[in-house]
């Protein structure tokens, strides 16, 4: 019983082991079906070229749409406009050399921002409870850098800040 048993699995095994043949695309036995009646059939109509020389009405008419939002693009636009001119700042930038309460450190600093020989003139404000001594108003950054470096070098505290300036 034992040895049919072998020699039945050694069958198999050389069975499971022979080479198998595999068809290959380019025989004559390969697949093939004819699939044309599947393909949508297109049929060409002369359609009307819409810059015709026999036809100049198509070209002078204009287009008229449902949707036209001419009008409404129109009044947001006033809208915009009308916005525009309520404002009453603009946005740049101030170099701040000194904010504190004393009046007189502020004072001393503005003398000093005088000395250093920039062309613009250092100003002191008071908002409650310090005194704050600024200098120039830039609307683009890069002016603001200029002048932000040569203050740096005798008031290392120096800050360069952005700020709302009013429209006069």
């Amino acid at each position: 019983m034992n040895r049919i048993l072998s020699v039945f699995l050694g069958v198999l095994l050389l069975y499971g082991c022979a080479k198998k043949s595999i068809p290959s695309s380019g025989s004559a036995d390969s697949y093939s079906e004819d699939l044309t009646i599947l393909h949508p059939v297109i049929t060409t109509e002369e359609t009307p070229r819409i810059a015709d020389k026999e036809n100049p009405k198509a070209s002078t008419e204009p287009v008229v749409t449902e949707y036209d939002i001419t009008e409404e693009l129109d009044s947001l636009a006033v809208l915009i406009a009308d916005k525009n001119l309520q404002k009453r700042a603009i946005d740049g930038f101030t170099v701040q050399v000194y904010s504190g309460p004393n009046r007189d450190m502020a004072n001393t600093a503005k003398s000093q921002l005088q000395g250093i020989g920039l062309d613009i003139a250092p100003q002191v404000v008071y908002i409650q409870p310090n005194f704050r001594v600024k200098i120039g108003r830039f609307y683009s950054r890069l002016e603001a850098n200029q002048v932000y470096a040569r203050v740096k070098e005798v008031f290392p505290n120096a800050l360069l800040l952005p700020e709302k300036f009013p429209i006069d």
